[in-house]
């Protein structure tokens, strides 16, 4: 399961305990039962079928279906996909459409799913970023000015993890999440990282937890199997995530990016946080060293540095250091990430705002709907390329200023 399916169930169930009504809509046929079980029971969780889909959005139906999503206030999409269905449903009422933005480039490509609706539609107050950075990131190449937006960082629920008793293993080091080998290339290039450190004479062992595409995972069996890593690099596979706290208990550090390395350093597992898409093992800091709202994108004006020294410090340190650093990751998470302080700011800034009324004319919808289904080809195009660039060992990079003035 990924980050944004989290973060969904995060935000969904505070806001239930909290005395308001939600519903998780899922877009796709077919909801996952591991991510089932992470919603809330007062959650509502609607999963629509590939036909209810149609007849919803499509301008012209004969069946006209309503839903319990359809009363809502707020919507709050967390992709294209989710911005375009937004804009064509039928609901009772506009609702405020507040798309959350947790990517680095989610809209700012033109081929970007629900980008036109993103810059023309959703007003800059109604639009929530993850960090000050995804927020300049899209005011430039949107052109758009976003000062009154709202910069929400990942909501953490940093009470049962400040709460957890961690007992480390010495030289226990984990990484969770979706093996992936274009995003999160660090599962990959750790692997030589381990080997010198054990050379050094540092008996490390390193586990890697988490699901992606089979080839990306025999590609990772492969290079630990080359490297003649096995005694130490441990590939184990997908974990449920309400067991991954017990991996935090004994974790000495944690190397990651996304949400985990978030909910790491809130335990107080000091956490290296990894940079997306970097080919070498690097590292630009500690969690607590990040800007807020940053946990793993490039950051500009900040060096980068191995990860190897980051971690052998961690392994070597005193216990009086190990814990010092340990307080400075969980006071910082808290401090910054909180979810009840976050949620609570939110909603005292949607309360404010007014729906955006839509062109719900035949003609307009249609016209969603084509350009969003003219992206979404452009979009598997794109990936079909990129994989066929990877299957030749070919940077499709270094094609990108070709096209950047498209």
């Amino acid at each position: 399961m990924g980050g944004a399916q989290t973060l969904m169930a995060r935000m969904a169930n505070w806001l239930v305990e909290h005395g308001h009504e939600a519903t998780a809509l899922f877009l796709k046929p077919g909801i996952d039962e591991k991510v089932a079980k992470l919603f809330h029971p007062a959650v509502s969780q609607t999963t629509l079928t590939k036909r209810q889909i149609t007849h919803s959005l499509y301008p012209i139906s004969l069946y006209n279906e309503t839903f319990d999503f359809c009363n809502a206030d707020y919507v709050i999409p967390l992709s294209g996909d989710s911005i375009t269905a937004a804009s064509l449903f039928r609901f009772q009422r506009p609702p405020v459409v507040l798309p959350y933005v947790i990517y680095i480039t989610q809209y700012c490509l033109p081929t970007a799913l629900g980008r036109r609706l993103f810059r023309q539609w959703i007003p800059a107050p109604h639009k929530i970023f993850m960090s000050e950075l995804i927020r300049d990131i899209h005011a430039r190449a949107l052109h758009e000015n976003y000062e009154a937006s709202i910069t929400l960082p990942l909501p953490i629920n940093c009470q049962p993890l400040r709460a957890l008793e961690r007992q480390p293993e010495p030289f226990n080091v984990i990484s969770v999440g979706r093996i992936d080998s274009e995003m999160k290339k660090y599962n990959y290039s750790c692997v030589s990282v381990m080997r010198q450190l054990r050379a050094e004479g540092i008996p490390v062992q390193w586990t890697i937890y988490g699901g992606g595409a089979p080839e990306a995972i025999e590609t990772l069996r492969a290079l630990i199997k080359t490297e003649q890593a096995e005694e130490f690099v441990h590939f184990a596979g997908e974990i449920d995530y309400a067991h991954f706290p017990n991996k935090l208990a004994t974790a000495k550090a944690f190397i990651g990016m996304g949400t985990a390395v978030i909910e790491a350093a809130a335990a107080g597992v000091p956490s290296i946080v990894a940079i997306a898409e970097q080919a070498k093992p690097v590292s630009q800091g500690f969690v607590y060293e990040m800007p807020v709202g940053s946990c793993g994108e490039v950051l500009p004006k900040i060096d980068a540095s191995p990860i190897i020294d980051k971690l052998r410090d961690i392994l070597l340190m005193s216990e009086a250091e190990y814990q010092a650093l340990s307080k400075r990751h969980s006071d910082y998470v808290f401090r910054n990430y909180d979810i009840d302080v976050s949620m609570n700011q939110a909603i005292e800034q949607m309360n404010r705002f007014q729906a955006v009324p839509r062109n719900h004319s035949r003609f307009n919808r249609t016209l969603n709907l084509v350009e969003h289904k003219a992206n979404r080809l452009v979009y598997l195009l794109k990936n079909a390329i990129k994989r066929v660039f990877a299957a030749v060992h070919f940077d499709y990079r270094k094609l990108l200023p070709y096209f950047s003035n498209t």
